[in-house]
């Protein structure tokens, strides 16, 4: 696609988004979890530690999860259901309303991390490996939210425990001391990262690109498939 063809899919993705199902709630969660990311990240910068450091980086992480929800079902509810920009919307609409959101997250991780990483807080390995675990858990969720709206068994069997072991890690690493008490210190010591801000943040980087890569073509490859109206049908039940 052409820049000016990918600018308008992404408006037309936009503007859709009114249509979706219980969009003030979804949105609200969205918001809610932009907030408490934010919040946490900000406490880093004053020398908060521990778990902190994590739970700024999944909630930003789950964050794209709600705008792609919304746009999904946009289509299921019918409003476009045959229109011929139903593809386009669908892949290239849904990949840039996410990435805006996940690089919003990713940008205000990134200086709350570098600041506290320049004061000089306790806890190094943990503001660093925020920017690595935020990278890693955008790769599952994404492929989390493309599978389950067409496949909802497979979501929840196979990769919502992943996803839950990725949120629990950091409590289950304090509960039971695995790695010796530091996952964070463990982890960028195997991949020769500790105490480097610079290269903790291009592996970062790294990680987002194949997080987008991951993103785009795997809903371009599922996109034959069928919506799972059992998904939405939850979704709404959920929320009444």
């Amino acid at each position: 696609m052409t820049d000016q063809n990918i600018l308008k899919t992404t408006k037309t993705a936009f503007g859709l988004l009114k249509y979706s199902m219980q969009l003030k709630t979804n949105i609200i969660l969205m918001i809610v979890f932009i907030i408490m990311g934010l919040m946490y990240e900000v406490m880093s910068m004053f020398g908060g530690t521990g778990v902190a450091f994590y739970n700024g980086a999944w909630m930003f992480a789950l964050a794209p999860m709600y705008i792609v929800q919304l746009l999904y079902s946009v289509f299921m509810a019918g409003v476009i259901q045959s229109s011929g920009i139903k593809k386009a919307v669908m892949t290239d609409g849904a990949f840039m309303l996410k990435e805006i959101v996940t690089l919003t997250g990713f940008l205000i991780i990134a200086v709350c991390r570098y600041f506290s990483f320049k004061n000089g807080h306790n806890n190094a390995d943990s503001i660093l490996f925020g920017l690595l675990f935020f990278g890693a858990f955008n790769i599952l969720t994404s492929i989390y939210t493309i599978v389950i709206y067409r496949f909802m068994y497979a979501g929840y069997i196979i990769i919502l425990p992943i996803l839950l072991v990725f949120m629990l890690a950091p409590l289950f690493n304090d509960a039971l001391n695995i790695f010796k008490g530091d996952l964070a210190g463990t982890v960028l010591s195997a991949l020769h990262l500790s105490g480097n801000y610079a290269m903790c943040l291009l592996t970062a980087v790294g990680l987002l690109l194949i997080d987008a890569l991951v993103f785009y073509f795997l809903s371009k490859g599922l996109y034959n498939y069928s919506l799972d109206e059992r998904v939405f049908k939850r979704l709404l039940a959920r929320v009444r």
